[in-house]
Formats: C-alpha cells, sequence, structure tokens
C-alpha cells in the first residue's frame, strides 16, 4: 500500500476555498499531516475522533476523504497492538469510533464500503490488510506488503522471545510452500532435506524477504515509523536464529530398513566405510548481513575427503574432526556402510569417544528412501558396559555363526545362521528370541574382523523389543 504522502488532494477540494468550507479543509489539511506520520507521544484517539468528526462534513469530497483516512489509522492501530499489547489503546481508539473494541474491524470495512473515486484501490488494499488480521493463520507477506511484514513479526515474536525452536519451525513451515512439489530436481538449498524442513526453510525465508522490506531506509511508512522499537527487536532475534535441517535423503552408504521415527536429524554427520570415514555437520540455515536466506559456514566441509580409519593418527584426526564440527556439544549421527567390517565402526567408535560426543544414533535408510536415527550408547573401545541392573544388563554377541543371547537369570540362547553354515545372521530370529526377554538395557558385541551388517541389525531389533539406545561394543 502507498504512504499517505503519496495519495493526491482531490482536485474538488483545492478549488472550493469557499469561507463556508475553509474550516473544513483546514482541518483536514491537519488530520492529513497526523495520519502521514504519527507521533508517538500524541494522542491517536484524538485524532480517531476529529476524522470521525470530519467525516460528517457537508462537503462530500471531504467526508470521503475524512472516513478514508479514520479507516487508514484505526486499521494502523490494529496492526501495531499486534506488537505492542496495549489493551488501554485499543480501549481509547473503540471509544473514539463509537463501537465496542471486538467490533473495530469491522466498523473500518463498514468505512471503506462507502468510498469512491481515488480512495477505492487504497480501500480495497486496506479490506485486504483487515482480512490478514483477522485470520488466524500466520500471514504470508508480498515482496512491497509493510503491514502483512508488521504483522509477521507481530506473530513470530512470542517464540521468538521463547527461543522454542519447535514451535519457530511449526510456524514457519505453516507459511512455507515445498519447493520441490513439482516432481523435478530440487535446487540448493533445499537438497536432501524433509518436506516439512523445505517448507520451514522457504517460510524462513519469506520472513527473511520481510525484514528487507522492514530494513529499507527509504521506507517512510508512519504504521513502521511508529512500531519501530518492536521491529527493530524482532529484527534482531531474526538475525540472530538459527534453523538445523532435518536430513530426508542421504549418498551416504547405510543400512537399509525400516526403525521408530522422532528422531531429529543430529549435529554430525560421520560416515563410515570400508578403511574410511567422512565428517560433516548437519546444515544450519540463518539469514545474512544482506537479509537474505543462507547456509551458515560449518566447522567442515559439507562434502569432505575420505578419512582413513586405521593407521597412524588416524583415530586423532577422526575425533579432531568431530570434535570441530561439534563445537563442544551435539549430537552425532553414524551412517555406517553394511559393507564395512566391525573393526572400522570400532576405529569411528574410538574417535567418538575421545571427541567426547555422548549422544549418538546409528542412520538407516527407510524402504521410501528418508533417513531415519536410532538412538545407540558408545561402550569404551574393546569392553562391555557393567553388567547387572542398567547399562548391558541383556548381551547380543555376534558370532561367525549367529547370535548368542546372554542375560542374567536366562540360560544362553543360540539363534544359527539362516540357511546353514554359509548362511546369514537371522535378525528376524532375534526379534522373536528378543521378546521373552527384558530389554530396556542392553548391549550388542561383535569381534572386529566380522562384518558390520549384523551389529547393526541387532542393536534394531534391541530398539525394536524395547531397548533406550542399546550400547555398541566391538572387541578384537
Amino acid at each position: 500500500m502507498k504512504t499517505l504522502l503519496s495519495i493526491a488532494i482531490l482536485p474538488s477540494l483545492l478549488l472550493d476555498a469557499s469561507p463556508a468550507h475553509a474550516g473544513d479543509l483546514q482541518e483536514l489539511e491537519r488530520l492529513r499531516g497526523e495520519v502521514a506520520q504519527y507521533d508517538p507521544n500524541g494522542d491517536l484517539a484524538q485524532v480517531v475522533w476529529d476524522l470521525g468528526t470530519l467525516s460528517h462534513s457537508p462537503r462530500a469530497a471531504v467526508a470521503q476523504e475524512a472516513r478514508f483516512l479514520r479507516a487508514h489509522a484505526v486499521t494502523d492501530v490494529l496492526f501495531y497492538l499486534e506488537l505492542h499489547r496495549a489493551p488501554w489503546l485499543r480501549t481509547r481508539i473503540s471509544r473514539a469510533v463509537g463501537v465496542p473494541a471486538s467490533q473495530l474491524a469491522d466498523a473500518v470495512r463498514s468505512d471503506l464500503e462507502t468510498l469512491e473515486g481515488p480512495f477505492v484501490s487504497e480501500a480495497r488494499a486496506l479490506e485486504a490488510a483487515i482480512g490478514m488480521l483477522q485470520s488466524a493463520d500466520l500471514p504470508r507477506p508480498g515482496p512491497a506488503d509493510v503491514r502483512g511484514s508488521i504483522l509477521l513479526f507481530g506473530r513470530l515474536l512470542p517464540a521468538l522471545r521463547a527461543g522454542s525452536q519447535e514451535a519457530l519451525t511449526r510456524m514457519l513451515a505453516s507459511i512455507g510452500r515445498d519447493p520441490c512439489d513439482a516432481g523435478g530436481a530440487c535446487a540448493a538449498p533445499y537438497a536432501g532435506l524433509t518436506a516439512g524442513s523445505r517448507r520451514a526453510l522457504e517460510g524462513f525465508a519469506v520472513v527473511a524477504r520481510a525484514l528487507r522490506v522492514l530494513s529499507r531506509p527509504d521506507l517512510g511508512d508512519p504504521l513502521a515509523a511508529l512500531a519501530f522499537p518492536r521491529i527493530e527487536e524482532t529484527s534482531r532475534l531474526i538475525r540472530n536464529l538459527a534453523m538445523p535441517a532435518e536430513m530426508g535423503e542421504s549418498a551416504w552408504a547405510t543400512l537399509e530398513a525400516d526403525g521408530p521415527e522422532g528422531v531429529p536429524t543430529p549435529d554430525v554427520l560421520v560416515s563410515i566405510g570400508p578403511g574410511e570415514a567422512r565428517v560433516s555437520s548437519r546444515p544450519v540455515f540463518s539469514i545474512d548481513a544482506e537479509g537474505r536466506l543462507a547456509v551458515r559456514p560449518g566447522a567442515v566441509p559439507t562434502y569432505p575427503a575420505a578419512e582413513p580409519v586405521a593407521g597412524r593418527g588416524a583415530m586423532r584426526r577422526l575425533a579432531d574432526l568431530v570434535r570441530a564440527a561439534r563445537g563442544g556439544s551435539g549430537s552425532v549421527g553414524l551412517f555406517v556402510d553394511p559393507a564395512a567390517r566391525a573393526s572400522d565402526l570400532a576405529e569411528a567408535l574410538g574417535a567418538l569417544s575421545r571427541s567426547g560426543s555422548e549422544r549418538v544414533s546409528l542412520a538407516l535408510r527407510r524402504p521410501d528412501g528418508a533417513i531415519g536415527f536410532v538412538p545407540v550408547r558408545l561402550a569404551a573401545p574393546g569392553r562391555y558396559p557393567p553388567s547387572g541392573r542398567g547399562a548391558g544388563s541383556l548381551r547380543v554377541v555376534v558370532t561367525r555363526v549367529g547370535y548368542w543371547l546372554l542375560g542374567p537369570g536366562d540360560p544362553p540362547l543360540h539363534l544359527p545362521l539362516a540357511g546353514g553354515p554359509h548362511g546369514a545372521h537371522d535378525a528376524e530370529a532375534l526379534g522373536r528370541g528378543l521378546g521373552a526377554r527384558p530389554t530396556v538395557s542392553a548391549a550388542v558385541a561383535s569381534r572386529g574382523d566380522l562384518p558390520v551388517r549384523p551389529l547393526l541389525l541387532a542393536a534394531l531389533a534391541l530398539t525394536r523389543a524395547g531397548t533406550n539406545a542399546p550400547t555398541l561394543v566391538v572387541t578384537p
């Protein structure tokens, strides 16, 4: 919407300077100035009252513009109240208009419906703004929409102040549009992310656009000037906001299986393959200095070169990479190539222990291609966790001839390879065997010279059976 300073004075008013109407014209000129640049220390209610009085002028053109100016001012007050919780102001404005506070928006609509001539297009824009205000949905303002941007800021401000990442992600996803809905390949920065994460990030881009609208030095909008303190606070919080993305897919090899949902994408991703490992930071988005959505620079590259997991100094280098990517905190997700050996995993687990990582999850590629994560715990390399009540009271041991189930109070249970001596480890039989045993805490162990796949399947079977983060152990 244009500011009032850009609205032309009706030509008929310029021609009518008769003494009978000179007072109304002078009053209209004064009130134009009041509405074109609100005085933060002035009396907005008095301005609204005076405009209401002038709207009954015998000169139709004066009455028309006074009704428009009053609708404009009351609409601005309603938007202002989205940023400033000031019930006293709402009460005073409603008294000036002569309606209950709950009917202010309807009173504005009534004024707008009577407007004709040069104010019609502006009246339609105000009606759209009132509709946006009355909707419970978060607005999605256009590239030059000042009021919509202010309303968006006002409705985001409580969640920004509370620092609620979950609430903010949900709100931003409600106005975001999935840029990959058309079925084509996703462009950066949305490639590889979940649909929900793409919508939230596109909503974040809308917020960035609103920030640019309200940060223009030549804005000249009276409402933005009046609401400047709250706009400035919201802008600062938005510029400091970081939005982690949720991974939807990855080219890294990992176990293909279904598993529990609800575990967010970890902050650091580690890929373990035969003899090598890669480390990457989870993509985190923020608004850059130019007010545009951008990926925050990570401590390690997004597509890093492979690091050896064996050999002199390899564990230390890997630990340093993970420590740098975690930044002293944060969770770690493990992509473990089923073609790797358990010894490759052992080296990586040792590096994670040295880096101080405690929250670790195994990555799974679900049947639909989406990536999920299953929490696990790390034991000291080559050592079992304490037995008895607590971590590791139940043990699943991977051997060349199948699985062994070991637990206090129960006889050992051997689950042979499916299909004979050259068959595969029977994860389904393991799941059935776990059904009658307490699995709240458990460990799964394997020798380092065995394939890693049976260990991964056992960890997943324990999770499905109710274990809260099974402990992984690799012995020499």
